[in-house]
């Protein structure tokens, strides 16, 4: 369901002539809307950074608008590979990949529900505060 591909910068996708990567992804936790995975870097020793070799992780699951990414607990772009799946790349010391379901749609539906919420209050109590007062 996920794997890291390695590519050749400025190469496209088909001139991969790197193949696999030497990094083992391992999905370790897997909800609806969470997706943990490990990384093991088996050649991390001998990372060279200036490397023209880039890693990109592919995640088989729907690349749907409002899936955020983080490595080691720092955003990244999301890319759709495939028109399908989610892909992002990989820095060489990555350890840590989760993919969060939070999409604005939700965030902004709460802060309708939340003012339509304090309006409604707002107008029961001006209601009772002018029954009140005709009594």
């Amino acid at each position: 369901r996920c794997c890291v591909e390695r590519e050749a910068k400025g190469e496209g996708r088909e001139a991969k002539g790197e193949g696999r990567s030497e990094i083992d992804a391992q999905i370790v936790e897997d909800r609806p809307e969470r997706v943990v995975i490990q990384l093991t870097n088996h050649d991390l020793p001998m990372v060279n950074r200036q490397s023209p070799i880039v890693n990109r992780l592919l995640l088989r699951d729907a690349c749907y608008p409002g899936w955020v990414a983080r490595i080691d607990g720092v955003e990244t772009p999301i890319r759709c590979a495939d028109i399908l799946f989610r892909e992002i790349d990989l820095p060489p010391t990555a350890k840590e990949v989760i993919f969060t379901y939070e999409p604005r749609s939700v965030q902004f539906g709460l802060i309708i529900s939340g003012i339509g919420l304090f309006i409604w209050l707002t107008l029961l109590a001006k209601l009772a505060n002018a029954h009140v007062k005709s009594n």
